[in-house]
């Protein structure tokens, strides 16, 4: 039943959003993380990340 997470490739999404959003930390010499912003909450948190990658992907 779970066996589709075995074949699932994740990645960290907040890397490219950080690139494509030009946030370059000189000091790190790495782009730096984006906030999202407000409370914890793990759900709002990945519908927050999805509506930016909606706006990246329009804008693109």
């Amino acid at each position: 039943m779970r066996a589709w997470l075995g074949q699932a490739r994740w990645e960290d999404a907040m890397g490219p959003a950080a690139v494509a959003r030009g946030l370059w930390s000189a000091d790190r010499l790495q782009y730096s993380n984006q906030r999202l912003g407000g409370s914890y909450d793990a759900a709002e948190k990945c519908r927050t990340l999805l509506r930016r990658l909606h706006r990246l992907a329009g804008s693109a």
